[in-house]
């Protein structure tokens, strides 16, 4: 394959992207925390000869282990009971602006709040994924961070790296190349501290989901699929939406722009499309999808802005479609909101899809699509997840 140049009205229409986002990043200061923090060196990692790499891409990851004691300073906040009466016991994990996670007991309605980092400059949360029993966040100062099920103990799993989606249960892919558009090299990291395969990155490439398996990684307006022995394949064409690594979703453009959403799975990408509004922009942070696949890949959730004639953000929705039907089931009103994305997470069971706004907890039913608003205040978050 070759990694081609995007036509000209994609490029235009990621350069309109990229600057709506940009409106979005609001500088917020972030809290100094306590801690303690104690790394323990790993070796570190050798670049695999792989044809992918660039000329001046990273020659190889470092990585070390940190725990960080105690990871937790919580409150316990009295509920109102049941969030959703009749509904499955969930926890939502909603980071906010000051790093720190807030737990939230859909059957109780307490909320536990947990500090992560003594280092201010480590950064606030910025994604969050579930991965097996544990939670992985990631840090917009780029230290990845795992925090297992049950534990008072965070695990840094590497530092100066982004997290990306990974739907193996025991291991995580991280990404070394923080600035888009120079390459690098991406690992797959294990629970157990075992570094896995490497594969480098060209130039303008950015990693979009992992498993066990490999790698789907977008450049230049193509998504391709890349092995753990760096082998790799084109997908498809367009701007990555949503994946979880088996499942894909891109956004596909006409010469005047109107655009539409295709979803199907990596092997087969072609299976549903679905029109958007003309004044639909899809969320995304200089490539990143924010789109969610909800567990049983029957819908899809996709954060959307809409924008002035000037450029500047008016309002920021959720859209789910029904990916059966290949139509549009549910749309959350706008709302001025600052984080790249809407905040949005999915139950395990795919039940519920639950969306923050501002301070605000709404659940969606995709059972009897009625909407509910918890009754339970959190701080503003950027991220959240469901588990």
């Amino acid at each position: 394959m070759s990694w081609e140049e995007p036509t000209e009205p994609r490029r235009r229409w990621r350069t309109f992207t990229g600057v709506v986002v940009a409106v979005l990043l609001v500088a917020v200061g972030a809290a100094a925390l306590t801690g303690s923090d104690e790394p323990t060196a790993l070796l570190p990692v050798t670049q695999v000869d792989d044809p992918l790499v660039t000329d001046g891409a990273n020659t190889g990851p470092q990585f070390e282990t940190a725990r960080i004691d105690p990871v937790e300073t919580s409150r316990s906040v009295n509920g109102s009971g049941p969030l959703l009466p009749g509904g499955p016991p969930l926890t939502v994990v909603a980071a906010d602006f000051a790093s720190r996670l807030q737990f939230v007991d859909i059957a109780s309605g307490d909320v536990r709040s947990v500090r992560l980092f003594a280092d201010a400059g480590r950064g606030r949360p910025h994604t969050l994924e579930v991965v097996g029993d544990s939670v992985i966040l990631n840090t917009d100062g780029g230290t990845v961070v795992r925090l297992a099920n049950g534990e008072e103990r965070a695990l840094v799993l590497a530092r100066n790296h982004r997290l990306i989606t990974t739907a193996d249960p025991t291991s995580v892919w991280v990404y070394d190349g923080l600035a888009t558009g120079v390459g690098g090299a991406a690992t797959r990291i294990g629970f157990d501290d075992t570094l896995h395969e490497t594969v480098g990155l060209p130039a303008l490439a950015y990693p979009l989901a992992g498993t066990a398996d490999g790698l789907l990684v977008g450049a230049a307006g193509t998504i391709s699929w890349i092995d753990g022995d760096g082998s790799h394949r084109a997908v498809a064409r367009g701007q990555a939406l949503a994946s979880d690594g088996d499942r894909l979703a891109r956004l596909d453009c006409t010469d005047d722009l109107s655009c539409a959403v295709v979803a199907g799975t990596v092997d087969d990408p072609d299976q549903m499309r679905a029109a958007l509004r003309p004044d639909d922009v899809p969320a995304g942070l200089y490539d990143v999808p924010h789109g969610r696949f909800s567990p049983d890949g029957r819908w899809l959730a996709l954060p959307v802005y809409r924008a002035r004639r000037t450029g500047a953000v008016e309002s920021t929705s959720v859209v789910v479609f029904d990916l059966a039907l290949g139509a549009e089931a549910f749309r959350t009103e706008g709302s001025a909101l600052t984080a790249p994305a809407t905040p949005l997470g999915w139950s395990p069971d795919s039940g519920y899809l639950v969306v923050s706004t501002g301070t605000r907890l709404l659940a969606w039913s995709t059972t009897t699509f009625q909407v509910t608003e918890l009754d339970v205040r959190v701080s503003p978050t950027y991220a959240l997840v469901v588990r």
